[in-house]
């Protein structure tokens, strides 16, 4: 593929950024795609840190993370700290579809989760979804200290906002 393939660890920020499945004719799909820890490690050894032409093979991004619990109807609400976006093209999104355990189509809880979030009581409603909600957590991926560091993983004085790859939902 010529073009970046996405992605994107936090659901609530897919929510986002695909307009809960209705954004476009092209992000119509919510796909989750279950990938073994040494295929997460890798896809990330590979990828530089940066927006617009960083990493020519793979690249992270670190944008405003979302929050699965609360939202407008037309986007879930920011949260105060970042989360990952991981973009591949070429032997490197090959290696990752390839490396796929499992791919589930999860468009149908997206919507449910977009008419939570529309409802007259938000909250409630999406209390009745949290069963079906991914239980998303903090993740550190086995990567080399290098590239920890490199796509700002790895704590420091300059990137102490950057930490929570994943955001817990679940108590």
């Amino acid at each position: 593929p010529s073009r970046m393939t996405w992605i994107k660890p936090s659901f609530a920020w897919m929510l986002y950024r695909a307009g809960y499945g209705m954004k476009d004719h092209n992000q119509k799909r919510i796909l989750k795609i279950k990938l073994s820890h040494a295929t997460a490690a890798d896809v990330l050894n590979r990828c530089a840190c940066g927006h617009g032409g960083g990493g020519t093979e793979g690249r992270v991004q670190w944008d405003p993370a979302r929050d699965l619990m609360a939202g407008s109807g037309r986007k879930p609400n920011k949260l105060p700290f970042r989360a990952i976006q991981i973009g591949m093209r070429g032997n490197l999104a090959e290696q990752y579809v390839a490396s796929a355990i499992s791919i589930q189509d999860v468009t149908e809880l997206a919507q449910k989760v977009q008419a939570a979030h529309n409802a007259s009581d938000p909250k409630q409603a999406i209390l009745d979804l949290l069963p079906q909600l991914p239980c998303e957590r903090p993740y550190m991926p086995a990567c080399t200290p290098a590239a920890l560091m490199r796509l700002k993983l790895m704590p420091s004085d300059a990137q102490s906002g950057n930490m929570r790859v994943l955001r817990e939902n679940k108590s």
